[in-house]
């Protein structure tokens, strides 16, 4: 493991590496220069967290996510294959269907149950 500029990269070929609480479950993730990732967080298969994005303490990040650059995630749970747009947030304590979209800009406040698109503040379906 290499830290750089607030970035944890995995460089190694190990299944899990460890950096204050930070736990690579799986290989294959990207994360980006500018990231900021806290204790307790767990990010798995081909996930990509981009440049700027802010990963807050015990987060969970299923695979095949993308967390765009500017979203802020603080103790929450994303299912699969899970879009979060540019700038948005994702309040504690909340959990996202797997294959949901997240609109830029957008403020999560509930768990998202049923997939879909959802935009807003506070973050609504559409249709």
């Amino acid at each position: 493991m290499k830290k750089i500029s607030g970035c944890i990269y995995k460089h190694s070929k190990q299944r899990s590496n460890y950096t204050n609480g930070f736990k690579h479950k799986r290989k294959r993730n990207i994360h980006k220069q500018g990231v900021f990732i806290g204790s307790e967080v767990e990010i798995y298969d081909n996930s990509i967290v981009n440049t700027g994005a802010i990963v807050e303490h015990h987060t969970v990040i299923a695979p095949h996510c993308n967390v765009t650059p500017g979203a802020i995630l603080n103790f929450c749970k994303l299912g699969e294959g899970v879009y979060v747009g540019s700038g948005s947030t994702i309040i504690q304590l909340v959990e996202i269907a797997p294959y949901t979209i997240i609109g830029a800009g957008a403020t999560v406040v509930k768990t998202i149950k049923e997939s879909g698109t959802y935009v807003g503040v506070p973050a609504r379906r559409i249709k």
